[in-house]
């Protein structure tokens, strides 16, 4: 097995049919995601992550903080182009993949993209809800880049130039060059021999660090999954976003498992959560019975009542007895001691719901 540097033209011959799944790793990182082709062909091809969980991992890779911000000047080079390999039709292809491009453009006429705005925080929405970047095989003259965007501030449209200057000076066609060259060292294949190729369901990290209200990323979606496995009601929307929901659900599981409920989801916690979930059907409550006129039950008490909701009790002997009225609040059956039982004081009135018995 080997990474492939493929033209546009061989590109085109083995991609397959728009809106479909494709493996993809990001070569520095390893890391291993899910992005859907959804459409062009020839000089660049539009892929976006698959599913919520590939956003999660590719916002790592972009350089998506916990905090809720964005590292612009560290990662700078990766919003030009990242070295992609992508499976396309069984064989590892080299790409180079720009991130920022078309829909990634932030502002009211592309409300679903996550460029770094001038607050440097993270929009309410994204990809992969419209969000997209651009794919480049190895013959690629890079995009051209988009013209200034007058929903964008001064400081985002300056930004957006100096990224998409490194696409226009070809280095998405560089990109794709830097992953044939590192693809094919023997590590990184033997790491690519364990992957099984064809698009699967991407698995969320398992948390190696504390998680709290306020964390994101794939590592959360790890943790509402296992919530949810463990019965977490409300069901947990599997979204990354630890907030007050999460949070709620995490101190319930703390509670049941005899932890400290402090929300924290640590060590203790995480392996509690790993474990199978139990598979017994937990106890069906019993139903409290209650007697019905006509019934035949066990005088328990001493005391007996002229009228419902009466506090003046007087003297009555534990017998059977019959129930022959209902009521609502203190004192709510009225019965009739069964002949021969009760003694010289048989019950005859109305009787606190403690003293009648099945």
């Amino acid at each position: 097995m080997r990474v492939e540097l493929l033209t546009n033209a061989q590109v085109n011959a083995i991609l397959p049919n728009k809106n479909q799944s494709l493996r993809v790793v990001h070569v520095s990182t390893r890391k291993v995601l899910n992005m859907t082709y959804t459409g062009h062909r020839n000089d660049h091809y539009d892929i976006t992550p698959s599913t919520p969980a590939d956003a999660q991992i590719l916002e790592e890779i972009l350089g998506y903080q916990a905090d809720g911000r964005w590292s612009r000047k560290v990662d700078l080079r990766r919003w030009r182009a990242l070295e992609f390999v992508v499976n396309i039709g069984g064989r590892w292809v080299a790409m180079g993949w720009c991130p920022y491009m078309h829909a990634m453009r932030m502002g009211t006429a592309n409300p679903g993209s996550k460029y770094p705005n001038s607050s440097n925080t993270r929009p309410a929405t994204g990809w992969p809800y419209g969000g997209h970047g651009c794919a480049y095989a190895s013959n690629s003259v890079g995009g051209a880049g988009d013209a200034p965007n007058a929903a964008m501030s001064a400081e985002d449209n300056a930004f957006a130039r100096q990224v998409q200057k490194g696409a226009r000076g070809g280095q998405a066609r560089a990109a794709a060059h830097a992953a044939y060259r590192l693809g094919n060292h023997s590590a990184f294949l033997t790491f690519l021999g364990t992957l099984g190729g064809t698009s699967q369901p991407t698995q969320p990290a398992v948390p190696s660090t504390t998680l709290r209200q306020g964390s994101r990323g794939s590592e959360v979606i790890w943790l509402q999954q296992r919530l949810n496995a463990h019965g977490a009601n409300p069901k947990l929307d599997e979204d990354g976003s630890f907030g007050a929901k999460t949070n709620t659900a995490v101190l319930a599981f703390q509670k049941r498992n005899g932890l400290a409920a402090d929300g924290l989801v640590g060590p203790l916690t995480r392996a509690e959560l790993t474990k199978q979930p139990s598979t017994a059907t937990p106890e069906a409550t019993p139903t409290a019975w209650k007697p019905k006129v006509n019934d035949v039950v066990d005088f328990v008490g001493n005391t007996r009542y002229v009228s419902t909701g009466s506090t003046a009790g007087k003297k009555a002997n534990p017998s059977k007895a019959k129930v022959t009225g209902i009521a609502n609040g203190r004192n709510p059956y009225h019965v009739i001691a069964i002949s021969g039982t009760g003694g010289s004081n048989p019950v005859y009135g109305w009787v606190e719901a403690k003293d009648v018995k099945k």
